[in-house]
């Protein structure tokens, strides 16, 4: 692994002058891998709250390394399908419908549920699911209540 990237740079830098460093982000997103690959001999501590703060998913480049030479039809089907989360690309073997789900719910159990007071995750599932289907498209709202089954 390269053991060089800004994001990388950036923690050694802060953790120079600070005592603490914190890293905040969405879930799966590798922070815990990048802690561990940066500070192989410190302890970490996970204090698992909601952040404004996002670390973002993988890079292109970072997932070109992985995929290899030029973009292809069958390199463009496998980014789509596994996306830029960095377990999907670690962990080839792991189907990336069972990391979907996983990911789904427990972004609606915990996230939502602490942050949105959701009272029916299955509606908000349901929700969820209508938007997805419009991705790269002109919202409607009055379409998108109705298909949920909001009059």
């Amino acid at each position: 692994m390269d053991n060089s990237n800004p994001t990388r740079d950036r923690l050694r830098e802060l953790a120079r002058y600070f005592p603490a460093v914190v890293l905040s982000g969405a879930r799966q997103s590798g922070k815990t891998t990048l802690l561990k690959t940066t500070f192989p001999r410190h302890r970490y501590v996970t204090l698992d709250l909601p952040s404004i703060a996002e670390l973002e998913n993988l890079s292109h480049e970072e997932i070109q390394a992985v995929i290899g030479g030029q973009d292809s039809r069958a390199k463009l089907l496998a980014l789509m399908v596994r996306g830029q989360f960095p377990e999907l690309w670690r962990e080839r073997k792991l189907p990336s419908r069972d990391f979907y789900a996983a990911y789904l719910a427990t972004y609606l159990e915990r996230d939502v549920r602490q942050i949105l007071n959701v009272t029916s995750l299955r509606d908000f599932e349901r929700f969820l699911r209508v938007l997805a289907t419009r991705s790269a498209a002109m919202l409607n709202k009055s379409d998108v209540a109705r298909d949920v089954g909001f009059p």
